[in-house]
């Protein structure tokens, strides 16, 4: 039996897809199953990337830091939560796949 956690499924075949082996975040990448071209909706990454920008910058306010402080930082807290965010993100809200030629959104 395999876990529903942190896996997304194909939207033509309906099979659960491994989150981690499987499901790449950076491109088209092909159901091991019926082969259809799929992808990570480009709305997915941005989401990240935003949650992570408030997560650094709630950070640098929370322990006190302004000025030029606050800048470095971002700089140094940033990473972290980009990582932190994309890894919970993953197990907690998986992507819904799009098939290549369905996919409208311009941030792909």
């Amino acid at each position: 039996m395999v876990s529903k956690i942190g896996n997304s499924n194909c939207p033509e075949c309906g099979n659960l897809l491994d989150g981690v082996s499987v499901v790449r975040y950076d491109g088209p990448f092909a159901c091991p199953f019926c082969k259809m071209e799929l992808r990570v909706p480009g709305y997915y990454k941005l989401i990240s990337g935003g949650i992570s920008v408030g997560a650094a910058l709630f950070l640098c306010t929370s322990i006190g830091l302004h000025g030029p402080g606050l800048l470095v930082g971002f700089l140094i807290f940033v990473v972290p939560s980009l990582f932190t965010v994309i890894i919970l993100q993953r197990k907690i809200g998986p992507p819904k796949l799009v098939a290549c030629e369905d996919d409208p959104s311009p941030f792909s």
